[in-house]
């Protein structure tokens, strides 16, 4: 019974941390809430 306790603690930390490394997958450019004053930038992108 500790066995199982222990594997499925295991399996829940594990898949803890998967989730964690997907937050950001996007590759999106974040400098622009950083920029003084009025700015306006625009971006076009296709997927083949």
């Amino acid at each position: 019974m500790k066995i199982t306790y222990t594997t499925a603690a295991a399996v829940l930390l594990s898949s803890t941390s998967v989730f964690a490394v997907g937050l950001d997958r996007s590759n999106q450019d974040i400098t622009a809430i950083f920029e003084d004053g009025n700015y306006v930038e625009l971006s076009y992108g296709s997927r083949t």
